[in-house]
């Protein structure tokens, strides 16, 4: 493994072109743009030390990852720039992030989907319009339906169109609600 890469100019196929973002570089452009057109501002004036923002595919946290970077002031440069990221093959007890795939069911208004074996992570990244949100075409029995890191219990039915949850959104601002299903 190549720790220090100064002094080399490698340039890396993307993994996940795609996958959890689209592969052709002009549509790509214009949804990145969006993204940054759509975040949350603050301030450009101040003196930008760090920037911690996560680095799972645009559909997931892109919002969140555009409204750190917009606060870098433009055509600024730096002397160094340090990337860490964490890793996607060791995972802690009660996280949705690691050892998940996506891609489960296509993104929804409302947010999207991860699994890790027999558990579905149910991530809300907006507020729906509904008291309720539609997994459209799951057919898996479900054992239960949780708030992620309360445990509490939400109403859900299966019906042949998928299955309806019952979220109870909060009512303050959330990046990311995460409701756990527990499936056979």
């Amino acid at each position: 493994m190549e720790i220090f890469s100064q002094g080399k100019s490698v340039d890396r196929q993307p993994y996940a072109a795609g996958r959890f973002y689209s592969a052709d570089k002009e549509t790509l452009n214009k949804d990145i743009s969006q993204l940054f057109n759509d975040c949350r501002k603050t301030s450009e004036n101040a003196e930008v030390r760090a920037i911690i923002v996560p680095h799972a595919g645009y559909v997931y946290s892109g919002k969140t990852a555009a409204a750190g970077f917009s606060v870098t002031p433009k055509n600024t440069t730096y002397k160094n720039i340090f990337i860490i990221g964490s890793s996607h093959v060791i995972s802690f007890q009660g996280a949705s992030v690691y050892n998940t795939r996506g891609n489960i069911m296509p993104p929804q208004p409302w947010g999207v989907a991860t699994r890790n074996g027999q558990q579905i992570y149910i991530h809300m990244l907006q507020s729906p319009q509904n008291p309720y949100i539609l997994l459209p075409g799951f057919s898996e029995n479900i054992i239960s339906v949780e708030v992620m890191n309360t445990g509490k219990k939400l109403k859900w039915n299966k019906v042949p169109e998928g299955v309806f949850i019952y979220p109870e959104y909060p009512a303050q601002e959330t990046i990311d609600h995460v409701v756990v299903l527990k499936v056979k």
